[in-house]
């Protein structure tokens, strides 16, 4: 990574405080350590059912401000790169932002 601290030691971390979550400790270690990159769905479901979200919170007139900001991302995510892809392939968008080498 590009601090210089590798992904097993940065998901320890992340495992032993306030940020330890499901995909920490099982999407991590099960699949993205492994390499392995399927296993969650195409980009384009989470696209739909965030816009469903946003369309009923406009139906109630609710405002939604993270998930517009999670919507926004998400079609960027699903824009670079080709159609149907999994979810987990997510990670090399984020990981090309911050201009750190892709594993896998």
């Amino acid at each position: 990574m590009k601090s210089g601290l590798d992904q097993e030691t940065a998901v320890a971390v992340i495992n032993q405080g306030s940020g330890c979550n499901f995909f920490s400790e099982k999407v991590f270690p099960g699949f993205i350590l492994q390499g392995r990159y399927e296993g969650t769905g195409a980009i384009e479901i989470g696209v739909k059912d965030v816009k469903c979200f946003l369309e009923e919170a406009e139906r109630l007139q609710v405002e939604a401000p993270m998930a517009s900001a999670v919507s926004n991302l998400q079609k960027r995510v699903a824009e670079s790169g080709r159609p149907g892809r999994d979810t987990l392939e997510a990670l090399h968008f984020f990981t090309d932002l911050a201009g750190v080498p892709r594993t896998g």
